[in-house]
């Protein structure tokens, strides 16, 4: 059987390597959050605009179709 001797120097750079790999994870993982935060809150402004845009829509129709009334109203007349 053959022994292994580890230094407490090469143990304690290990850590260091693995504490990094972990605050490297961790930062990804708050950026990936991050992404994700904004793609919600654009998804709400958007939400927000397109039902800004369907009132806009409604009230051309509405428009149009007193447009037509009034066109009709003098053809008759």
């Amino acid at each position: 059987m053959q022994r292994i001797e580890i230094s407490s120097h090469h143990v304690a750079r290990m850590a260091s390597h693995i504490a990094a790999a972990s605050v490297e994870q961790s930062s990804s993982s708050n950026g990936i959050a991050n992404e994700m935060d904004e793609l919600i809150r654009l998804n709400e402004a958007s939400s927000g605009s397109l039902a800004m845009v369907g009132q806009a829509v409604e009230q051309v129709e509405q428009a149009v179709n007193g447009l037509d009334q009034l066109v009709d109203f003098f053809r008759v007349v």
